[in-house]
């Protein structure tokens, strides 16, 4: 996955320090034909606990989505009518435990 931005295929992630201990992740999948809530889901995690250095932490202003990354996309093929290019992103803030 591509850090800060989307790459090729669609997916990526970004870790934003908003304060002492707390970081704005987003993450989101690559291209498929359908949403893929729990890869967003386990990307976000993953980040979240590499952010907090393994301490607990909580999830605040959670956001989950998807989107078609072709929307209006000129239509060549019968396929390319019902292909969709999909990406789901999880987005939210990770707050880190203080505790030792």
């Amino acid at each position: 996955m591509t850090e800060g931005s989307e790459g090729i295929f669609g997916g990526g992630y970004s870790v934003e320090q908003v304060s002492e201990g707390v970081y704005k992740i987003v993450a989101k999948t690559n291209v498929a034909q359908w949403s893929d809530y729990g890869t967003a889901r386990r990307m976000w995690k993953k980040h979240a606990q590499e952010a907090c250095e393994g301490k607990a932490y909580v999830e605040l202003d959670v956001n989950e989505y998807e989107y078609d990354r072709f929307p209006n996309r000129i239509v060549m093929s019968i396929e390319q009518l019902f292909f969709r290019y999909i990406i789901t992103v999880k987005e939210g803030l990770a707050v880190c435990s203080n505790d030792e």
